[in-house]
């Protein structure tokens, strides 16, 4: 996930442009496969799994350290890229913040 907090953060960040997923290894090596659709997926896959594991009940909810260091602002830019992307969609948001999404009231 620091990857992908790096590459989110960088200045030459578009997120209006199709992201190129590269795999590495520890050493900076990588696999070898050519984006046609599945790496970006599968990278999508993996950091919205990262993002549920956060939590400790699986689903997005008040966390003070995650407002602090932005972690909600960079999920929810992850969760719109896999959706705009083509990618998987997030499913664990807690029925609090879904009921808040959709009528404003808690």
């Amino acid at each position: 996930m620091d990857g992908t907090l790096r590459g989110l953060k960088r200045k030459q960040f578009y997120p209006n442009r199709k992201p190129f997923v590269r795999f590495t290894d520890s050493n900076e090596h990588g696999e070898g496969a050519i984006d046609a659709g599945g790496p970006r997926r599968e990278f999508f896959r993996l950091a919205l799994a990262n993002i549920k594991e956060s939590f400790p009940d699986g689903m997005i909810s008040h966390d003070q350290k995650a407002l602090q260091s932005d972690f909600y602002y960079y999920s929810g830019m992850l969760m719109v890229l896999s959706l705009a992307q083509g990618g998987p969609s997030f499913n664990s948001l807690s029925p609090i913040l879904v009921r808040y999404f959709c009528t404003k009231c808690i």
